[in-house]
């Protein structure tokens, strides 16, 4: 298993809420890049032009929106 599929697995088991950082590296290694940051709110974007709206507040990212990520990177 590949240090990436090692860290997805890892995501996908935990609860709570995570770091900002943790979640940019997995989409920048998905291909993804900021596109445009709107106070708390982060604007990702990759080549084939799907786009992700991450609200940031503490430099932690809720639950929810951690399953929203993880589903559009299995897509």
């Amino acid at each position: 298993m590949t240090k990436k599929n090692k860290q997805l697995e890892k995501l996908k088991k935990r609860r709570g809420t995570i770091q900002f950082k943790e979640v940019k590296t997995i989409l920048e290694r998905e291909g993804y890049k900021i596109c445009g940051i709107n106070g708390s709110h982060h604007k990702f974007q990759n080549e084939r032009g799907q786009k992700i709206n991450i609200p940031v507040h503490n430099n932690k990212i809720k639950n929810h929106y951690l399953k929203e990520i993880l589903k559009l990177i299995e897509k």
